[in-house]
């Protein structure tokens, strides 16, 4: 046994406990409460489509005056080809390859190619007045721009979504009629039109209070439009603008729309647009389709979606939506990808003491014991690797979609799983982001991280077993 009894064994695991809570609370971070997150979205990505989705009747939010079901007798079809052609009278283009379908991903709507096509070909041409957006300017509607104005910048979802609305009030007068009745009706796989049990069964925080204050912002939003509504300062004509209105608006933008142009922010200029038909293309990491400039073509402010490979007869378009974890495209989307690359977990990095205890109490006894002296020595080592490696402000923990810590975690995660100044003399900030040399060390940073993995999943109400046997019976 070393020579080490067991009222030692346990004096070590409480300093060493101690050290790394000392640790902890220097680096800011708090131990209480811990709880599990996703990230959260970080606004609109660069030239990021809205995907097409057929939905089933909702009842949550439906809109007690505006009509949101198209004036149109039309087959989807029909309403697509109408659409295609209408899009050719602005200038436009549709390549004569592309072709609606909906049977995409399961019977959903999308676009697929007829024939083959080339790398490079240009499928979907759009020019600026095709393009659906609002802009700050002084001959811009000025009613509309004021109740715009009363919504957060952030939320560019229901900014955009104003303007379609007062398009939709137009009906069959409007310049964007053919567009209009090619939207669906409503987007049950978004949040914002789920029921009270389908949001508790979301279960991850974060975008439960997303959900719910995008919720919040969409009821005093239908105030404001309530309340001006019939005065000079109305910009829908007198329309019924309610909640239900708001919420198919809001969601048909962040469903669909690209940005285009302007930057996050600035003012001015117009962080959305809503692109017809090419916003009927549906999402995928390993894309076939970007979207790019076309003014040299089409005029200042064109777009295009052009290949980015060859793509075979039969074969969907793709465009990626961007980088995004499961609860960013669920929120802006309504769907998830199974497997997602991008998904991350986040625990305080207080979190880290929970687990280094639980690996402590779980190989303690087989550590030689350490003084005091050593002790302070080792806290003091710790702490200059992680000045050295600027690790001294990391309050967040990020487990990645392959059960990894991210790089910065992992080194932060090696540095407080050492145990003695004589471990803490063979590392270096430049040995932190690799495997360490020494196998025992190396072994017990990843036994951190799996006690973490664990950690997250213990937030959650139900078990993966749970989870499954509620899908099959449903």
């Amino acid at each position: 046994d070393n020579g080490k009894n067991s009222s030692d064994s346990k004096l070590d695991v409480m300093r060493t406990a101690a050290t790394t809570a000392l640790l902890v609370l220097a680096l800011g971070a708090t131990a209480l409460p811990m709880t599990s997150a996703f990230l959260r979205p970080a606004g609109l990505p660069h030239c990021v489509p809205g995907r097409a989705i057929v939905c089933r009747p909702v009842a949550r939010h439906s809109s007690g005056g505006l009509r949101l079901t198209s004036s149109s007798a039309l087959s989807d079809a029909e309403t697509y080809d109408a659409l295609a052609r209408w899009l050719h009278g602005t200038g436009g283009h549709v390549h004569p390859a592309v072709q609606f379908t909906t049977d995409d991903l399961g019977g959903g709507r999308g676009l697929q190619t007829s024939r083959d096509v080339k790398e490079g070909e240009r499928l979907v041409v759009l020019p600026e007045k095709a393009q659906l957006f609002y802009k700050n300017s002084q001959d811009a509607d000025q009613a509309l721009l004021a109740v715009i104005e009363t919504v957060n910048p952030s939320l560019w979802g229901m900014r955009l979504g104003l303007r379609l609305l007062q398009e939709k009030v137009k009906s069959e007068t409007s310049f964007f009629s053919e567009y209009l009745n090619n939207l669906p009706t409503s987007y049950d796989g978004m949040p914002a039109y789920y029921t009270a049990q389908e949001t508790q069964a979301l279960q991850f925080p974060d975008v439960q209070r997303q959900a719910a204050g995008r919720l919040a912002q969409l009821t005093q939003l239908a105030a404001t439009c309530q309340r001006i509504r019939g005065s000079a300062a109305d910009p829908f004509a007198g329309a019924d603008i309610d909640l239900g209105a708001l919420t198919w608006a809001t969601a048909s933008v962040s469903s669909r729309a690209y940005r285009v142009r302007g930057q996050p922010g600035q003012r001015g200029g117009h962080l959305a647009s809503l692109l017809p038909i090419a916003d009927l293309i549906n999402h995928s990491f390993d894309a076939n389709c970007v979207l790019d400039d076309a003014a040299a073509i089409a005029g200042a402010g064109a777009v295009a979606v052009t290949t980015c490979r060859a793509i075979p007869a039969g074969e969907p378009l793709r465009i990626n939506y961007g980088e995004m974890s499961s609860d960013q495209l669920l929120l802006s989307y309504g769907f998830v990808v199974p497997d997602n690359p991008f998904d991350t977990v986040q625990l305080p990095a207080g979190a880290l003491s929970y687990a280094l205890q639980e690996v402590a109490l779980e190989d303690g006894e087989h550590d030689p014991p350490i003084s005091d002296i050593e002790a302070e020595q080792l806290a003091e080592a710790q702490m200059r690797l992680l000045q050295d490696a600027q690790l001294t402000d990391v309050s967040t923990v990020t487990l990645l979609a392959s059960g990894a810590l991210a790089p910065e975690a992992m080194a932060l995660v090696r540095v407080l799983a050492l145990r003695s100044p004589q471990e803490a003399a063979g590392v270096t900030r430049e040995t932190l982001l690799a495997p360490l040399e020494d196998a025992v060390i190396e072994a017990r940073a990843r036994l951190v991280v799996k006690r973490l993995s664990m950690l997250a999943l213990d937030e959650l109400p139900t078990s993966v077993a749970d989870d499954v046997a509620l899908l099959e019976g449903g």
